[in-house]
C-alpha cells in the first residue's frame, strides 16, 4: 500500500473510533429511554405520525403481528417502486423523457432496494428520471435501512427480555425511531420510556 492509502486507513479508523461512542450513545438515547436531543422538536412529528396509522405506541405486538407488518411494509415497497419504475415515463419531474424500465429490471431494482442489497445493473442518470430516482431510489436506501435497524431492535429487545431483563419491548417505536432518527441522525426523535417490570 502507498502512503496515500495508509494515511487513508488510519483517518477512517480514527474518525470510527471517534463517532462510535457518539452515535453509539445517541442511539441508546432513542431506543433505550431518557431524552433525546431534538425531543421537544420532533415530538410533535412522531405523535402526528402515530395518528396517522392509528397506532397506540404503548401497545406491544406479537413477534408474528411484528413479522407480518415488516413483510406487509415490504411487499407495499416493492409494489410502489416497481409501479414508479415502470410509469416513469409518463411522470412528472422526467425532464429527457426516459420511457418506463422493462419488467424485469423494474422488478429486480424494486426488490434490491427492498433488501437493501442496493444491486443495480443500469446508469441511474441515463435509465431513471428524476422523479423515480427520488422515490424509488433514494426513499428505498432510507426505509430499507430503517427497516433493518427496527428488525435489529426488535430481536435485541425480544433477547433481552427472554433473558429476563425489564427491556422494553414497545415495537411499534422502533420502526418510527428508526425512519426518525437512527437512519438520520441529524433529525433525532423522542425516545421510548423504559417501563418498570411486573414481579
Amino acid at each position: 500500500m502507498s502512503t496515500a492509502n495508509w494515511i487513508e486507513l488510519v483517518v477512517f479508523l480514527a474518525l470510527c473510533a471517534i463517532s462510535t461512542p457518539l452515535l453509539g450513545n445517541y442511539m441508546a438515547k432513542v431506543y433505550g429511554g431518557g431524552r433525546a436531543p431534538g425531543d421537544r422538536f420532533f415530538l410533535p412529528l412522531e405523535r402526528a405520525v402515530y395518528r396517522v396509522c392509528g397506532v397506540d405506541p404503548e401497545n406491544e405486538q406479537r413477534w408474528t403481528v411484528y413479522a407480518r407488518s415488516v413483510l406487509a411494509f415490504g411487499l407495499v415497497s416493492v409494489l410502489f417502486s416497481y409501479g414508479v419504475f415502470r410509469l416513469q415515463g409518463h411522470l412528472p419531474l422526467n425532464p429527457d423523457h426516459v420511457k418506463g424500465t422493462s419488467p424485469g429490471l423494474s422488478f429486480s431494482e424494486s426488490i434490491a432496494f427492498m433488501t437493501n442489497t442496493d444491486w443495480q445493473s443500469y446508469v441511474p442518470e441515463g435509465t431513471m428520471g428524476i422523479l423515480a430516482q427520488l422515490l424509488g431510489i433514494f426513499v428505498q436506501f432510507f426505509l430499507s435501512a430503517a427497516v433493518g435497524i427496527a428488525v435489529a431492535v426488535a430481536f435485541i429487545r425480544g433477547v433481552a427480555r427472554t433473558a429476563g431483563s425489564c427491556s422494553s419491548s414497545r415495537r411499534w417505536r422502533s420502526p418510527v425511531r428508526s425512519r426518525a432518527s437512527a437512519s438520520c441522525p441529524t433529525r433525532p426523535a423522542r425516545c421510548a420510556p423504559t417501563r418498570r417490570c411486573s414481579p
